[in-house]
């Protein structure tokens, strides 16, 4: 069984979400995005994250060309349960935010570096039916910091709550699929390799473009192994310029890797009669 909750977001207005009411304390929240006839659940953190990193929409302020880290996770009574940490070069805030929390980039003797002040968005039920208690979650670009050791979550006691400890190698990813050149139409496996010297286990993003990298689209969120099943056909077409891209993290280390280009057929327009 399935509760659906939604939550004021800024930037978007509603941001919907899933719980499984079979198991009450379950902490595993989703959010629920549609895409056509699609539907795609994915991390609320990492959606509400990639949407500031990704798509900002217009009315958002450009913020400033960087290097940013995309912190985010669930409130839990015992603490901060945190995502992935992804690395991005974006335009993002530079400021030091407001809000009831704080995330802390310190170094290693505990001084801290840059302060990012937040607070958590908390669901609320749309649905009827019986209530199931949503835990408040967040998703902050924090800016990198060179000489940090550990990005900390603070909540509104003062108490760290969370964090992440900024250590190992970078993992190293290749895109062994698409190769370049091929033109796609229809569901195709994209895959990739990640090498990592210090971790085995990474979660990873991937992402199309159909403008040689002008613009990105989300494809999919935490992804466990190392390939993907997309359908090109649901795409928009590109004539040579479309392109995949993976961030892969070790849960603190983000490797990246783009593709070379290849073809997505043109799609062609639809009509439909409205009236009479």
């Amino acid at each position: 069984r399935v509760k659906v909750f939604s939550a004021e977001e800024p930037r978007t207005g509603l941001v919907f979400r899933a719980a499984n009411l079979d198991a009450p304390g379950d902490a595993t929240w989703e959010s629920i995005g549609r895409l056509g006839d699609e539907t795609e659940i994915m991390n609320l953190g990492t959606y509400n994250g990639m949407l500031s990193v990704l798509d900002p929409p217009p009315s958002s302020p450009p913020g400033e060309l960087g290097i940013f880290w995309l912190v985010s996770g669930t409130l839990e009574p015992a603490g901060a349960r945190l995502d992935p940490l992804f690395t991005f070069e974006t335009l993002g805030p530079s400021g030091p935010g407001s809000g009831t929390h704080r995330i802390e980039a310190r170094n290693g003797s505990g001084t801290v570096l840059f302060t990012k002040s937040f607070t958590p968005s908390v669901p609320h039920t749309e649905t009827t039916g019986p209530e199931a208690e949503a835990l408040p979650f967040f998703a902050e670009l924090v800016p990198v910091q060179a000489g940090a050791a550990r990005i900390v979550v603070v909540n509104d006691t003062g108490a760290d709550v969370g964090q992440i400890a900024l250590e190992g190698s970078a993992p190293t990813v290749g895109i062994t699929f698409p190769v370049g050149g091929e033109t796609l139409d229809g569901p195709y496996t994209v895959a990739w390799a990640v090498t990592d010297p210090d971790s085995a286990v990474h979660t990873s993003l991937v992402q199309y473009s159909p403008d040689d990298g002008a613009t990105w689209l989300s494809l999919a969120s935490e992804v466990n192994g190392a390939s993907l099943v997309v359908d090109f056909a649901s795409l928009p077409g590109s004539a040579g310029n479309a392109r995949i891209r993976v961030f892969s993290s070790d849960g603190a280390n983000t490797g990246a890797a783009t593709s070379n280009r290849f073809t997505v057929p043109k799609k062609l327009p639809q009509a439909t009669i409205l009236s009479p």
